[in-house]
């Protein structure tokens, strides 16, 4: 369970940095 949200809070974070340099870019 403890890697599980380990692992979901980095893939919730890789998809803010992906919205991030996406709104950058716009």
């Amino acid at each position: 369970a403890a890697k599980k949200g380990i692992a979901s809070v980095q893939s919730n974070a890789a998809g803010a940095t992906i919205v991030d340099l996406t709104e950058a870019a716009t």
